[in-house]
């Protein structure tokens, strides 16, 4: 440091403490004495060093420190605004009213009017943004913005450039994806048309191959993608035509064959999901089919004109009509031409040897009386051993042979039997030279004798079968009896004989027993049908003739020609009595259907049509008291049936109707039958709870018999009725069951939430839906013991589980079963109110099922 001036003398002087030292110095502009310089001395001051230049230089640094850091901040602020105002103008770019990001697919890949990209259109937008952010900013903060904005521009351009690539990977995936989805729904109209079927597979292969090579599907993977789409393909159409499989089961064969030759190019899932439909749909198919060949051939049958003499007949023989003719009209001149024309066959067997099978081709045999070469010639599988041993078949072969010849010769019965007793080759050979006789003779003379007198019976007994020789009121014969006149009389089959048809007609039916229990109960149930048609039908024809007969004095040329031909041989053998009765004036009522009649519960099961056929067995004033009582009968059967309807409805409820309930007197008598309730009698000293059991049991008789819809009071139903009810009481407390009957559920068995008291409140409350009083509580405790509550939730009750187990393991040694339901609930009732578990010898009772 700087020595301080002391020295004066010379000129100078002592400075002020805080005064600023300044040097002397000799000048021409300054004095010697002035500030203290002296210009000629050597003796220069050492002037002490001053703090003010480096106070000012660390002031001018703060300062400049200080300028720089609010600049930088006012520029890093400048800065940070702009960026983020970059960002949002990015953001809103991306997710706003008209963001990149919401252009998908084919959009995203859309360029402008200029020729420009989704890319190439953000970026120039961002830039040009960024650009006019710029010029608001100073040249250090534009070069700070720029700086940032790159990241944004950098961040930006590869957003949408991610966005761009996948939408058009999406756009390429959805061109293929809809591609395959039209061919999978074109196939749903495809399936009956194989080659577009085949087509659209082919281009959906391709698409398929196309979708994988895009989405990167290894090679070997491959297969098993592109089955995924062909069994959707495949399924379609077979679902396509699987739509028609409820008004036509039969597509589910023209859908089985597709999925049979596709199913390679199917997934497993599909194939059983397709299979089990089209099985139902096939199955019924299958079945209808059956059921059609079983009307066409089974309604041959109708043509009969007499079924009940082909029946008898047949039933000469020891067998019912052949069930797989197939023609009923072959059938019916069969039998009545060669089995009942013939009289007894005499069957010439001297050239057949049973056992050693030396059949000869000429002999006869049977009831049928076909010959071996007959038979042959139609049947190459023919048994001779079956035709000697079983009748049924015999009869049915000979059937067959015949229809055959009937076909040969056009439907010429003559020949058909001359062809049957000898065979086809000779009567065609006697036709032949009948046509090449000049002479004229007939071919039916070159027949031999005993062919002759064969056919000749035949043919007589099928007109004697034919022919009625009725008569008008005139004496003339009525025109419509001829042969063609008559109805078919319908001859049904036996269950056996329709379960042999379906058998040898429906292969499936003979391997499948599902299959065959199905088709043969729609095959029976078809015949059931058809017959109560017609008979119905038959009855209200029927109707119509006698009526109209009656109205003409017994003319039965008055009846309509067309109405008389619907009748069958019976009905107008019947019809014809009732006319000749009417013409000879007898006005006489059948005593055996008046007695039958004269009950009303007989008479009300007869329809008006069946009233109507009753009128032959009645007098003209007999039966006008018939029609009365007729009409008076079915009036009460109505109002009774609706006052029985009204009554159950009132049982399922709950209400007793007076007219239901038993008598006191005879429901105490039988109470008194059952020991429990004749000691709870002793037990109970005022009556109170007898009576009130009483009054229980008729209530429930009484609800019994309204739901049954008979009136349980005589005394013998009343003692069943109170025995059912008190099946298990054996070893009831009579105590507690006075406690029972009594008035007030605070008597019940109460020991907690398990007894008798709090399980019926439980079950009270949720009946009635409140709290219960004490007569609720106590009626369904009683009907619970009385097994009048079989529908009981048991899911809100609490039992005591090891009492209720002793419960179960005692009904079950005694029932040999577990207790279901309320069964349960009545045995643990029984098990409380007793000194120990119920009576064995009495044992529990089992839920009726009466419908409460």
């Amino acid at each position: 440091m700087a020595k301080e001036i002391s020295d004066v003398s010379a000129g100078g002087y002592a400075p002020r403490r805080g005064s600023v030292s300044v040097p002397k110095y000799d000048g021409f502009h300054v004095r010697e004495n002035q500030w203290g310089y002296n210009p000629v001395s050597l003796n220069i001051p050492i002037a002490e060093e001053s703090k003010f230049h480096g106070l000012l230089d660390k002031a001018s640094a703060r300062f400049d420190h200080m300028v720089a850091k609010v600049q930088a901040e006012q520029d890093d602020a400048r800065v940070t605004a702009a960026i983020t105002d970059l960002r949002r103008h990015a953001t809103d770019l991306e997710a706003g009213e008209n963001g990149w990001r919401k252009l998908l697919q084919a959009n995203a890949l859309e360029p402008d009017d200029q020729g420009r990209g989704l890319v190439e259109r953000v970026d120039a937008d961002m830039r040009s943004y960024g650009d006019k952010i710029g010029e608001k900013l100073t040249g250090r903060q534009r070069a700070a913005f720029n700086r940032h904005a790159m990241n944004v521009y950098q961040s930006v351009y590869g957003g949408v450039s991610s966005h761009v690539a996948n939408q058009g990977m999406e756009y390429q995936k959805g061109v293929y994806t809809s591609a395959i989805d039209y061919e999978v729904e074109a196939a749903s109209v495809n399936g009956y048309k194989p080659d577009l079927l085949a087509d659209g597979e082919s281009r959906l292969t391709e698409n398929v191959d196309k979708l994988a090579s895009l989405l990167g599907i290894p090679q070997d993977q491959r297969e098993n993608f592109r089955r995924k789409y062909t069994s959707n393909l495949y399924a379609n159409a077979i679902d396509g035509v699987m739509s028609n499989a409820g008004p036509n089961p039969s597509v589910g064969f023209q859908a089985l064959g597709l999925l049979q030759k596709h199913s390679s190019k199917m997934l497993g899932s599909d194939v059983n999901r397709l299979r089990r439909t089209i099985d139902v749909a096939v199955k019924e198919a299958k079945a209808q089919i059956t059921e059609d060949k079983f009307k066409a051939e089974h309604s041959g049958y109708t043509l009969m004109q007499n079924g009940g003499e082909v029946r008898r007949i047949l039933s000469e023989q020891g067998v019912s009509i052949p069930a797989n003719t197939g023609d009923a009209a072959a059938l019916e001149d069969f039998t009545v031409g060669v089995i009942h024309g013939l009289g007894k066959l005499q069957t010439d067997t001297s050239e057949v040897t049973h056992d050693g099978k030396k059949f000869s081709a000429r002999s006869r045999y049977g009831a049928s009386n076909v010959s071996l070469e007959n038979a042959y010639e139609l049947d190459k599988n023919v048994d001779p051993k079956r035709l000697l041993d079983d009748k049924a078949y015999n009869i049915g072969m000979g059937v067959k042979v015949y229809k055959d010849h009937l076909r040969q010769f056009a439907g010429d019965k003559q020949a058909a039997f001359a062809a049957y007793y000898s065979s086809p080759r000779e009567v065609k050979a006697a036709q032949k030279e009948a046509e090449e006789d000049t002479e004229g003779a007939s071919w039916f003379d070159r027949l031999p004798k005993n062919v002759q007198e064969k056919v000749a019976q035949s043919m007589h007994a099928l007109e004697a079968y034919s022919s009625t020789g009725a008569k008008g009121a005139d004496g003339k014969s009525v025109n419509s009896f001829t042969p063609a006149a008559f109805r078919a009389q319908p001859t049904w089959m036996t269950p056996n004989q329709i379960e042999q048809w379906l058998l040898e007609k429906d292969p499936r039916a003979r391997t499948d027993p599902s299959y065959r229990h199905f088709v043969f109960g729609r095959l029976v149930a078809e015949q059931n049908r058809e017959q109560a048609e017609f008979k119905q039908r038959q009855e209200n024809l029927l109707a119509y003739v006698t009526d109209t007969m009656y109205a003409n004095g017994g003319d039965p040329s008055s009846v309509d020609p067309r109405a008389w031909a619907q009748l069958t041989r019976k009905q107008q053998t019947d019809a014809l009595a009732i006319a000749e009765k009417l013409q000879r004036g007898e006005d006489t009522t059948d005593p055996a259907v008046a007695s039958l009649y004269a009950n009303d519960d007989q008479l009300r099961a007869v329809s008006l049509d069946g009233l109507k056929m009753l009128r032959p067995h009645y007098s003209e004033r007999d039966f006008a008291v018939l029609q009365t009582r007729w009409f008076k009968v079915q009036s009460e059967g109505r109002t009774a049936q609706e006052k029985q309807e009204l009554a159950r409805r009132a049982g399922i409820q709950g209400q007793v109707l007076p007219e239901f309930v038993p008598a006191s007197s005879k429901v105490k008598q039988a109470m008194l039958a059952v020991p429990t309730l004749a000691k709870l009698k002793d037990k109970d000293k005022d009556g109170t709870s007898f009576n009130n059991a009483a009054q229980t049991f008729m209530s429930a008789i009484a609800i019994e018999g309204q739901i049954s819809g008979t009136a349980i009071t005589d005394e013998l139903g009343v003692m069943k009725a109170v025995g059912r009810m008190t099946n298990g009481l054996g070893g009831a407390d009579p105590g507690k069951l006075v406690m029972l009957f009594g008035t007030k559920a605070s008597t019940l068995p109460d020991e907690g939430l398990t007894d008798v008291r709090d399980i019926s409140k439980t079950i009270a409350k949720d009946r009635y839906g409140h709290e219960p009083s004490d007569l609720e509580i106590m009626n369904v405790a009683r009907e619970i013991v009385m097994n009048r509550s079989p529908n009981v939730d048991v899911s809100k009750i609490v039992f005591d589980e090891a009492f209720a187990q002793k419960v179960r393991k005692d009904f079950r040694e005694i029932k040999g079963r577990d207790p279901v339901g309320a069964e349960f609930l009545r045995a643990y009732f029984l098990a409380r109110c007793s000194s120990e578990t119920a009576d064995r010898q009495e044992g529990f009772s089992v839920i009726r099922d009466e419908g409460y």
